[in-house]
């Protein structure tokens, strides 16, 4: 069966967390497909899914053994360690010259809706991207969850 490798340095500020949520969300996909995933690349994975342009050297390393390398772009903006847009651009979103590189040399760009697809072709993406919308586990929110009883009580709200 197939092994998907998924690393992410957790960056040591606890208020940028959106690349470890990130993470955490395509590892629990991966749990609930029946597909196993690794965080080493020693572990003999088949594919690799980044999340990062700060991870350039692992893809660069994939690409070089022939594994193909899908990259999550735009979910987690508001962490630096995870963003791929160009924090110093005047009024319009625009990619790093770091971004660029890094997702034109992936397999596939998975991004969150139309406008960011079409951002990545403005900006001369050429490899295939395709919108992938956010998940959330439906199941959280079932009629006999546990977690749906939780919210609530978590948070002072009343029934």
């Amino acid at each position: 069966m197939m092994k998907i490798f998924i690393p992410y340095e957790k960056q040591t500020s606890r208020e940028m967390f959106g690349g470890s949520r990130l993470r955490k969300i395509i590892k629990g996909e991966c749990e609930v497909a029946g597909i196993p995933w690794v965080d080493r690349f020693v572990s003999g994975p088949d594919i690799a899914h980044l999340l990062s342009p700060r991870e350039e050297s692992v893809l660069i390393d994939m690409r070089w053994r022939n594994i193909p390398v899908v990259v999550s772009a735009f979910y987690c903006e508001n962490d630096p360690s995870a963003a791929f847009l160009d924090p110093t651009a005047a009024s319009k979103p625009a990619l790093s010259s770091r971004a660029i590189r890094f997702l034109n040399r992936a397999s596939l760009v998975l991004v969150p809706n139309e406008a960011m697809k079409n951002l990545c072709l403005s900006f001369g993406i050429r490899v295939p991207v395709k919108v992938h919308p956010a998940s959330i586990n439906l199941s959280r929110f079932a009629p006999d969850s546990v977690e749906r009883d939780v919210f609530p009580r978590y948070f002072g709200i009343r029934p």
